[in-house]
């Protein structure tokens, strides 16, 4: 088993043992754009979750503007909701 399964059956494994989530639950997860943030959005879009993005423009020009396209992107592709703030 590679280091991605690993991490997944990880991630799976913590949310079902301390009940963090319901399965009918629309949980809004905060995004980034980055790497960290989009992999806890696919892991929860992956697992069954019913989610929706959240961006919250901060308004720093050059970051801001990369990281939503390339969430924006992500988000049309998975068919995930993207609110932006």
């Amino acid at each position: 088993m590679g280091f991605i399964e690993v991490f997944e059956k990880k991630v799976k494994n913590t949310v079902k043992n301390f009940n963090l989530i319901k399965k009918n639950e629309k949980l809004i997860v905060a995004c980034s754009g980055g790497k960290d943030s989009t992999t806890a959005l696919y892991l929860l879009y992956k697992f069954g979750y019913n989610v929706e993005a959240l961006f919250i423009d901060v308004g720093i020009p050059d970051s801001s503007n990369k990281n939503l396209i390339n969430l924006r992107a992500f988000c049309n592709e998975h068919n995930i909701k993207l609110n932006i703030a």
